[in-house]
């Protein structure tokens, strides 16, 4: 069947008579043909995307219209294009894009990704040029790339296939080296732009810099490596190194036994980007033993002709102190305490394929999943956003869901009332277990009236 030309060619059979979705969603008689469809027990309606029809369900969303959400264990399998991503996702373009840049090859079990970045620096072949011109920091804008993703993404994207995002087998880490070595596994099944994942990636305290083929002076094509680890803080943290260059700072990465090069104000173009409230200031008490922050780096770097490894540009996430990433303080709290407590829970870092909005939290070991919303600024603007993400997992998910605003005395707390959690279940956990890793079943995998376990 020929590809619809836009969302509202789409079409899908409702009783076995096909529809546009221009006509169902944008007609007074589609609305009524999708409101009998909601109330009639028998009701088919599937989606033509693919030469397999595929099932769909009508649901009443918080507005009181009538949408289509597709079927539990069907969602991977729809087009990339598919009217459902926009019917059920509000990011659909920032999903699409990773999904088209991160492609899962079944027969090797490995991930091919395209990195927006370039990895090698080509000089000119001009005889009187002595040396390569310094790589620049501009990259394309993301909305001009089609296909590919960014530092940022791919930070996340290997701490979460990584398992790093929570405590999903309780393995509380409490040192840099062994975060960086839990990313080698993962890093083993990615390809980066047609290059073997531990070629390019190189995660501090695990790796030698030094030796790296990559990373040797002198190279006629000077090459790119993608440097992975925890931000060192102390009284090293953005030491000017001005012989370096002007507005040259180091910055210090455990386990590396020289600094990393970075101008200052990139550095602080990263910090900004990072999206953590107050981020310069959080970032200047990096690693504090007191203040139980980390910043997780990943940055792509070269050697120059001194020796020193050059940041060109990069992406930092801001952790908890079990190095489970975090955008905000309170989430840190609530990250530690869940710890404490031994539950098993992810912070989710990416949209999966079937998630149409991206939790605090979700606790793998109660059925059903309990979704954590921490609720963090008391802003008219942010409390409204806050309020239409619980309408549309209460309404799509049978997941439990809870809000909090405080973590005070080992408590989980809300407009100062003690917030109960479901108390844990091992079945629950091995029940959970395909929505718990990989990147094929997200929140969709708990829609409403679809059996849990």
């Amino acid at each position: 069947m020929a590809a619809a030309t836009t969302f509202r060619d789409q079409k899908v059979f409702v009783d076995g008579v096909p529809h546009s979705i221009g006509w169902l969603f944008g007609t007074a008689e589609g609305q009524r043909l999708l409101e009998t469809a909601y109330g009639q027990d028998g009701a088919i309606v599937q989606c033509m995307c693919t030469p397999e029809l595929l099932r769909l369900h009508p649901y009443r969303t918080g507005s009181g219209t009538i949408a289509l959400r597709c079927d539990d264990f069907s969602g991977p399998h729809h087009a990339l294009e598919c009217f459902r991503r926009g019917e059920i996702t509000p990011y659909r373009k920032r999903a699409v894009r990773f999904q088209r840049a991160v492609k899962f090859d079944d027969d090797t079990n490995l991930y091919s990704i395209s990195l927006r970045h370039s990895l090698e620096l080509r000089p000119s072949l001009d005889a009187k040029q002595k040396r390569p011109k310094a790589p620049s920091t501009a990259d394309p804008d993301p909305s001009e790339v089609r296909g590919s993703i960014g530092l940022p993404t791919y930070l996340r994207f290997l701490i979460q296939t990584s398992d790093q995002h929570g405590n999903l087998a309780q393995n509380f880490q409490n040192h840099p080296d062994d975060f960086c070595r839990q990313l080698a596994s993962a890093r083993s099944t990615n390809v980066i732009n047609g290059l073997p994942g531990p070629d390019v990636v190189l995660l501090a305290g695990v790796d030698d810099f030094q030796e790296h083929p990559r990373l040797q002076v002198g190279v006629r094509n000077r090459k790119f490596a993608i440097a992975f680890g925890v931000v060192a803080g102390g009284s090293q943290l953005c030491q000017p190194m001005e012989s370096f260059g002007a507005g040259m700072i180091a910055l210090p990465i455990e386990g590396l036994r020289q600094p990393l090069l970075i101008k200052s104000s990139e550095w602080a173009a990263i910090v900004d980007r990072s999206g953590f409230p107050h981020c310069r200031s959080a970032a200047r008490r990096l690693f504090r033993r007191s203040d139980e922050l980390y910043g997780l780096f990943a940055g792509r770097v070269f050697r120059d002709d001194a020796g020193m490894l050059r940041v060109v540009n990069g992406a930092l996430r801001f952790a908890a102190a079990n190095f489970v990433p975090v955008d905000s303080r309170l989430e840190a709290e609530v990250a530690m305490n869940l710890t404490y407590a031994r539950r098993v829970f992810a912070k989710p870092q990416i949209y999966r394929t079937t998630d149409f909005c991206l939790p605090d939290f979700v606790l793998y070991d109660t059925n059903p999943i309990t979704i954590i919303e921490v609720r963090g600024m008391k802003t008219l603007d942010y409390i409204d956003r806050l309020q239409k993400k619980l309408r549309m997992l209460r309404t799509m998910t049978s997941a439990h869901i809870v809000v909090v605003d405080d973590v005070r005395g080992g408590q989980l707390m809300c407009d100062g009332n003690v917030v109960e959690l479901p108390p844990p279940s091992w079945a629950a956990v091995e029940c959970n277990y395909e929505r718990a890793h990989g990147l094929d079943w997200g929140l969709q995998t708990v829609l409403k009236d679809v059996s849990v376990c």
